[in-house]
């Protein structure tokens, strides 16, 4: 290109000398043609005779003539090889241009494609430091609420405790209470009665039983051994009775059921109902089942154990393992019947002892006939609050410092006692709401005074960290000590991370024993889609869903009596219609 240009140059100034060349030229020729044709005129004006031109001047403007022909012609052929020099630059130039411009295009999209990486990478630093900070504000929001909660106990405590008029107001209230002008109605009574009592004062005979398990803990169970068989006294005792005319009958040959409770809860959670034909206990008794009701370590019926007290921290060491490997095993092994098996009935925690051990232990899924589950649970989608969401993805270690490592929120059973009991069923309608979207439109509200009274009772930390862990992992696995991540399921699309060992997992699609399972549409707690697809379905013989019910309805629900329990009590009949023909006998 640039070689080009020097050739270039050359040509213009030729060109340029040539031209000038051809002016002088020219200014020559014309001053002597002039000069000859001035002399001319003059000379015929005077009538001088004409004088030839000097041939020597004659030869010399044939020259200028030739040399300006000459001249001309090398300009004409300068031209048409200028013309031809300009075309082939011009041609060139316009592929220099084109290459050059595709160069810088390709170097622009280059450097806009390194530019939008770059806004990319920043981008995803700022919505990762977002959330991490809005994920610490809510654990930081968690922390000022727990600490708010811990002073307005303390301060609340130090009144009722040293201000003397406190007696006094408590004194008062029970003088109201028990007036003539006040009635003490069976429900006000039911608030406070425990399970022995709630079964005792419906008129159905009772057993209490325990069992201590291999690591020490010592149960609580209860048994109803018979159908409704009088009217409930006025006073039911504090201890267990049996009010039929011979004990012994009402325990042979019965086919037994076995029902355990959820989260948190106790046996209590399904006696309260006001009416005992809404309760699955009461209706599985009228129907000639022995029921009994187990309670699982650490709640209000099982707080013993063979060598640590509530007070130590190993007394709390378990989690939802511990359930799995030895609550559930012994509590089976105690019901005192001579069938070879027996039913059993969970609900939510309950539903996942019932998939984790009878997927593992094949001596404990040879003695369960059919397993029923209730707002059944495995994994779990996770909360519908963001504050609490993120408690729940928070590290185990920080989960420990905030609630210790012995009872979790021991303090609800102290709000239980000391709120009003419409308070208390507000707070706890707009704690379910706040948690899980849950608006309990399905439950009476007559009866949450009574059903809010039993909801509550004691757990491990560790076995919420455990239930954490398993919303973090989306993975019904045992506990695991060091949390190793998230970790997505197979049909997840995020990157998978590689781990040096692996936490070994309860798979219900192992599950030995035959089950129903009784979902709610607006139940938004477990991942009912992902238990359904692994379950095998030659162990499945009945999957309903009730569309409107929530998680607690299927204990409470105002129509689970007809939506679920009856069909409940058929399925058991049908899966012990050999014990119960031969009974009949």
């Amino acid at each position: 290109m640039f070689g080009s240009t020097l050739i270039f140059i050359n040509i213009l100034i030729s060109i340029y000398l040539y031209n000038h060349i051809h002016l002088e030229f020219n200014k020559v020729h014309n001053l002597i043609q002039s000069s000859i044709v001035k002399r001319h005129r003059i000379l015929t004006q005077n009538n001088d005779p004409v004088v030839d031109v000097d041939p020597a001047i004659a030869q010399a403007l044939n020259n200028i003539n030739i040399t300006l022909a000459t001249i001309n012609n090398n300009l004409t052929t300068m031209n048409n090889n200028m013309a031809a020099m300009n075309d082939d630059i011009s041609r060139l130039a316009i592929v220099t241009f084109s290459t050059n411009f595709n160069n810088n295009n390709s170097s622009f999209e280059h450097h806009q494609l390194s530019i939008h990486k770059i806004v990319q990478l920043i981008m995803f630093v700022i919505i990762r430091l977002f959330r991490t900070l809005w994920r610490w504000s809510q654990l930081y929001l968690t922390l000022l609420i727990l600490l708010c909660e811990k002073v307005a106990r303390g301060v609340i405590s130090i009144v009722f405790s040293v201000i003397p008029f406190s007696s006094y107001i408590e004194c008062v209230a029970s003088v109201n209470r028990y007036s003539s002008k006040h009635i003490y109605t069976e429900a006000e009574k039911d608030l406070d009665r425990d399970a022995i009592e709630l079964i005792t004062s419906r008129g159905y005979p009772c057993e209490e039983h325990y069992v201590t398990t291999p690591d020490g803990f010592i149960l609580g169970l209860h048994r109803i051994t018979g159908p409704r068989i009088n009217s409930p006294p006025q006073s039911p005792p504090a201890s267990p009775r049996d009010n039929g005319p011979n004990g012994a009958d009402l325990r042979v040959g019965k086919p037994a059921v076995l029902i355990m409770h959820g989260f948190m809860q106790t046996s209590e959670a399904w006696l309260c109902r006001a009416n005992p034909e809404d309760s699955l206990p009461f209706i599985l008794a009228d129907a000639g089942f022995d029921v009994w009701l187990g309670n699982n370590r650490g709640n209000k019926y099982s707080f013993k154990h063979t060598t640590y007290t509530p007070s130590q921290e190993r007394f709390w060491n378990w989690s939802l393992d511990e359930l799995v490997r030895y609550d559930l095993p012994s509590i089976v092994d105690v019901y005192r019947t001579r069938l070879p098996t027996i039913s059993y009935i969970g609900f939510s925690q309950g539903t996942a002892q019932g998939w984790a051990a009878l997927s593992t232990n094949t001596a404990l899924a040879a003695k369960i006939n059919l397993f029923v589950a209730l707002a059944p649970v495995s994994t779990v989608k996770g909360f519908s609050n963001p504050m609490i969401d993120s408690l729940a993805r928070s590290r185990p270690d920080f989960i420990f410092l905030l609630f210790g490592k012995k009872a979790m929120l021991p303090s609800t059973v102290w709000w239980r006692q000391v709120l009003p009991k419409e308070f208390f069923v507000q707070l706890i309608d707009s704690s379910v709401r706040f948690l899980f979207g849950w608006k309990t439109h399905n439950l009476d509200e007559e009866e949450k005074k009574m059903l809010y009274s039993h909801i509550f009772s004691y757990t491990s930390v560790k076995s919420v960290v455990h239930w954490f862990q398993i919303i973090q992992t989306n993975r019904f696995q045992m506990f695991d000590d060091e949390l190793l991540g998230i970790t997505p399921n197979e049909n997840s699309n995020k990157k998978h991370r590689y781990h040096g060992r692996v936490i070994p997992g309860y798979h219900p699609a192992q599950i030995l024993t035959k089950c129903a399972l009784f979902y709610g549409g607006q139940d938004t707690l477990p991942n009912t889609k992902a238990l359904l697809a692994h379950l095998p379905k030659d162990k499945v013989v009945l999957i309903h869903e009730e569309e409107s019910y929530e998680h607690l309805d299927f204990m409470w629900g105002k129509t689970a009596g007809k939506a679920v329990f009856s069909k409940i009590v058929t399925l058991l009949r049908a899966s012990n219609k050999t014990i119960v023909e031969s009974d009949d006998d």
